[in-house]
Formats: C-alpha cells, sequence, structure tokens
C-alpha cells in the first residue's frame, strides 16, 4: 500500500465517530449551560475544563469526516437549548452529573479503541480514553475536598 493510499473508515469506526460527535455536542450543551450557572469557582473550572476537552473532541472529529469526505453529523447545538431557563440544578448535581459522564466516557472510549484499525481515529480514542480518565481523576480529587464524593456501598467478600 503506498503512503498516498488512504484508508476508508470501516463500519465500526464510522459508527464510533458519529455517536461520539452527537455525545459530545450534546456535551457542549449541557456543559456551557452548567459552566454559566455554576456558584462554586471550583465547579466552574471543572465544567470549563470538560466543555473545552469536547469542543477539541467535536473539532478532531470534525476533521476526520471532512478527510474522509462524509457529511458532519447534525448534533445538538445552541438553538436546541433555553438560554433562558433558570438554574435548574446544584453545584453538586453538576459534579455528580460530571461524574457519571467521565466514567461512561471510560466505558464507551475503552469499547471503541480495539474496534478501530486507522491510526487516527486509534489515536483519537486512545487520548480520549486518556483524557477522561484524567478528568475522572481531577472530579474525584475536588469531590472529596467538598465533600461530595460517594464510595460504593457494596464491599468484596
Amino acid at each position: 500500500m503506498s503512503k498516498k493510499e488512504i484508508v476508508r473508515l470501516s463500519g465500526a469506526e464510522l459508527g464510533n465517530i458519529w455517536t461520539s460527535y452527537m455525545s459530545d455536542s450534546m456535551a457542549v450543551c449541557v456543559l456551557t449551560r452548567f459552566s454559566e450557572t455554576a456558584e462554586d469557582p471550583e465547579v466552574q473550572n471543572i465544567l470549563k475544563y470538560a466543555l473545552d476537552l469536547s469542543k477539541k473532541h467535536i473539532q478532531v472529529l470534525k476533521d476526520i469526516f471532512r478527510r474522509e469526505n462524509c457529511p458532519i453529523p447534525v448534533g445538538f447545538e445552541e438553538k436546541d437549548m433555553n438560554l433562558n431557563a433558570p438554574r435548574l440544578f446544584s453545584d453538586t448535581f453538576f459534579l455528580v452529573y460530571l461524574q457519571n459522564m467521565s466514567r461512561m466516557g471510560l466505558g464507551i472510549y475503552s469499547i471503541a479503541l480495539p474496534a478501530i484499525a486507522r491510526e487516527d481515529v486509534r489515536d483519537y480514542y486512545h487520548k480520549c480514553v486518556a483524557s477522561s480518565a484524567d478528568l475522572n481523576v481531577k472530579l474525584t480529587k475536588l469531590m472529596l475536598k467538598k465533600g461530595v464524593y460517594k464510595r460504593d456501598l457494596i464491599r468484596p467478600g
């Protein structure tokens, strides 16, 4: 295979990046609103950190779609949000929500990674696993500091 030959996305790769695009477009909307309404500066910072990750993911995914000459999915957008809605959730809820999302991200990205053969897409998912783990560690530390981290109630043995 010559260097100029482009390896097309497999069905698994295309399905994974499409799903990731939709998830991150939703995350951008949710985290934008959460970061605007959070009261605690530390909570705002971690929400903005997660928001920046999702925005970076969107950009990488758009680049992959463009290189593949695939249409970019119609994801969630600002028009899907009510920007005039009052604050509905507490800062603690924001942290718990983000913690659950980071856990799901770790699981989903870890499942996607072994199904990916194309180098650019594999590299993307490898970075997603690492950034989700990093976010989860930051969240755990902050939640422990704030006294809102819930330890698992089930004990082995």
